[in-house]
């Protein structure tokens, strides 16, 4: 009798425990940096996965000439010049 009290009693804790909590979420990042060509011109690439989940996804290109990123130069790396259309 006292082993079935116990083992009830354990079963009530086991499942009363893990009822209402929800698992935290899991978020991981990666990057990858490509290699830099003749200028010193690379890519890079940030992923960020939430629950096994891409969230979200950052691409940018340091630009050697300027030694900054396309990111922060906007449009000074010197392309609207290139554009036919000024774009």
């Amino acid at each position: 009798m006292k082993k079935l009290l116990v083992a009830l009693v354990l079963v009530a804790v086991l499942f009363g425990c893990s009822g209402g909590n929800k698992p935290a979420d899991v978020t991981k990042k990666g990057s990858y940096q490509s290699a830099a060509d003749d200028k010193g011109s690379y890519d890079v690439v940030e992923l960020t996965l939430v629950n096994d989940k891409i969230t979200e996804v950052k691409i940018d290109t340091f630009y050697g000439p300027k030694g900054e990123f396309k990111s922060v130069l906007k449009d000074d790396y010197g392309m609207r010049v290139a554009s036919e259309i000024g774009k």
